[in-house]
């Protein structure tokens, strides 16, 4: 199969994962305590397998597992030169404690609108100065595009489907989701693609492991397909030119036997 105009060095997830600082992630993963107790699979290797479970639409450890274990050669790529278990990937998801108490909250009442009606907010941001009441109303006005968010997320990644069923397994796999998100949405801008999100959720899924340029791939997603097009159509086009030439030559020669033929019975016998 050839390698086509699309043709990258590095697999796709390979090209999503680039957009991330290796070192920030370890850095924040050791100051946050996630890397302590770990062998091989540090912060960023978990953020990496739980990115390529959630971009491949995996729905459980064990077809992640079975998919590193598939893509074995694209390791190096990854940045990941150990493979994958399962026991490994199941230890990091462990429950974390929480602490049991009260807590307080602030309580917001504002008449609507129209004045018939009052609407109460609440909110843990106890002090005024920090966020005065005027703010805390205009921040709930936007959570619609908070939902719209979390929709798009739902209908793009798997969210039904946890590879854990913990509290810090399910948080791991939204934060994750929401990373892959915004990775997406770093190569929609930079390829200034005009796709519908659902569609770019598509292609990246599906050429996960290829080695495509993403960028070119979302501007134009058939180019491969019209210059195989325009192949096909120039190598119609020399073959209906053999035939021509052919059928010309076969033309010529028999016009000259036709003049041979005549100038021979022009000649007298002379017998």
């Amino acid at each position: 199969m050839g390698k086509g105009t699309n043709f990258s060095g590095q697999p796709v997830l390979s090209q999503l994962i680039k957009l991330m600082d290796r070192q920030k992630i370890n850095t924040l993963a050791s100051k946050s305590g996630a890397n302590h107790y770990t062998k091989h699979l540090d912060g960023y290797s978990h953020l990496v397998v739980m990115l390529y479970a959630v971009l491949s639409n995996l729905r459980s450890l064990r077809e992640v597992c079975l998919g590193f274990a598939a893509n074995a050669t694209r390791m190096n790529h990854l940045g990941i030169d150990h493979m994958i278990c399962r026991s490994t990937l199941s230890g990091v998801v462990t429950v974390k404690e929480r602490v049991q108490g009260t807590y307080r909250c602030r309580r917001i009442v504002r008449r609507t609108d129209d004045g018939k009606d009052t609407v109460e907010f609440v909110t843990n941001v106890l002090d005024p100065k920090e966020m005065s009441a005027e703010q805390v109303c205009e921040t709930y006005r936007r959570r619609w595009t908070i939902e719209s968010l979390f929709k798009r997320l739902k209908q793009n990644f798997p969210l039904k489907y946890f590879l854990g069923d913990n509290v810090n397994a399910i948080e791991i796999q939204i934060w994750v989701t929401m990373i892959a998100y915004l990775l997406l949405r770093v190569m929609q801008v930079k390829s200034m693609s005009k796709l519908a999100f659902s569609n770019i959720v598509m292609l990246t899924r599906v050429t996960l492991g290829a080695y495509i340029d993403i960028v070119t791939l979302l501007n134009c997603p058939k180019l491969d397909w019209n210059l195989l097009e325009q192949q096909r159509a120039r190598w119609v086009a020399c073959q209906n030119i053999r035939q021509l030439d052919l059928f010309d030559s076969q033309e010529g020669l028999l016009l000259e036997m036709r003049n041979k033929s005549a100038c021979l019975k022009a000649v007298p016998n002379e017998y």
